[in-house]
């Protein structure tokens, strides 16, 4: 259905998924220069351009390129890697956290403890901060949850049967 929008969205090679909160303030001018560009809308959704402008021009050129207000995860096929990426200001939260059957990650905390893998242990350092208050850009009040900081992208790939995780900031 075009007006609903369901997510995951995939591009229509399946070569991405694209799970998204939040809004992309000048996303029309964006679809309609991808749309002149050739690219075919599935939706109305304020966020599908991200997968057509990051088949384009690549995530760093697609990052420059984003206002708003939004956290989303991008799985990429080809390269068996998964973006987590939050605005630069981290109006929309997104939180991960690594288990032994692979990586978890939601807007929510209450998300991340849905799920069976994930462990419900306090982060001294965590709690620390948070009682007096002091903002550590990325940390949480529990041990092993992360939460992907403003303006960053965190790079998840798998090597040697293991994850890697790689943290960059995107956003000055």
């Amino acid at each position: 259905d075009e007006d609903r929008a369901r997510q995951p969205f995939r591009s229509t090679n399946d070569r991405l998924l694209l799970a998204h909160n939040g809004e992309f303030y000048d996303f029309k001018r964006i679809r309609a220069d991808l749309t002149a560009q050739g690219a075919r809308f599935r939706t109305k959704s304020d966020c599908e351009f991200v997968l057509h402008l990051f088949e384009r021009v690549g995530l760093e050129a697609t990052l420059k390129e984003l206002r708003g207000e939004f956290a989303f995860a991008l799985f990429d096929r080809d390269e068996d890697a998964l973006y987590l990426v939050r605005d630069r200001f981290g109006i929309k939260p997104l939180y991960y956290t690594e288990t032994d059957n692979g990586l978890v990650f939601g807007s929510e905390l209450k998300v991340l403890f849905a799920h069976p893998d994930v462990k419900r242990e306090f982060s001294t350092e965590g709690l620390l901060h948070q009682l007096i208050q002091v903002m550590v850009p990325g940390s949480t009040a529990f041990e092993g949850i992360h939460q992907v900081a403003p303006g960053h992208v965190v790079k998840v790939t798998r090597k040697s049967g293991k994850l890697a995780i790689e943290t960059s900031k995107y956003w000055d």
